[in-house]
C-alpha cells in the first residue's frame, strides 16, 4: 500500500531465514513485489518514450515515494526522474501541455469540427514532436 521499498526490505530479511519454508515463501513474495514494481517502472518508461510526460511525472512521484527503502528501486526512480528532467525535452513538454488542453476540450465537449481543426493546426505547428503525432492520430480518428 504505497510502501513497496519497505515491504521488499522486510521480506529480504525473511528470505535469509534458516527455515526453508519461510525462506521459500519470502523469496516468492519478493519476486512478486519486484515484478509489480518493475511493471510500474516499465509503464513510466513507456509513457516517457511515447510523450506522456505529465502522466509519467505523476506516476513516478508515487513510485519514488513507494520505492523508499529499496536501493535498486530508488536508483531506478532517480534515473527516470533525471530522464524526465532532461532539458532536451523542453519543446516536447511544451507541446504536450498544449495538446493536453486540446484533449480536455475534446473530452469535455465531444468531437466536433472545431476540435478537429484545432488538432490539425496544433499538429502542423508542433510538427516533429510526439504530441503532434498524437494529435494527428486524433485527427485520423475524428476527421472522418
Amino acid at each position: 500500500r504505497g510502501k513497496a521499498g519497505k515491504a521488499i526490505a522486510t521480506v529480504e530479511k525473511h528470505a535469509q531465514s534458516d527455515k526453508e519454508e519461510i525462506a521459500t515463501a519470502a523469496n516468492e513474495a519478493l519476486k512478486s513485489f519486484r515484478m509489480r514494481l518493475d511493471a510500474q517502472f516499465a509503464r513510466v518508461e513507456w509513457m516517457t518514450a511515447n510523450g506522456h510526460y505529465a502522466a509519467a511525472d505523476a506516476l513516478l512521484k508515487q513510485l519514488a515515494k513507494s520505492a523508499k527503502g529499496d536501493d535498486r528501486a530508488e536508483e531506478r526512480a532517480a534515473a527516470l526522474k533525471a530522464q524526465l528532467a532532461d532539458k532536451g525535452l523542453k519543446a516536447e513538454r511544451a507541446a504536450e501541455k498544449k495538446l493536453l488542453k486540446l484533449e480536455r476540450v475534446l473530452f469535455e465537449n465531444g468531437p466536433g469540427p472545431g476540435v478537429v481543426k484545432s488538432l490539425e493546426k496544433f499538429a502542423e505547428k508542433a510538427s516533429g514532436t510526439k504530441a503532434a503525432a498524437r494529435a494527428q492520430s486524433w485527427v485520423g480518428m475524428l476527421g472522418d
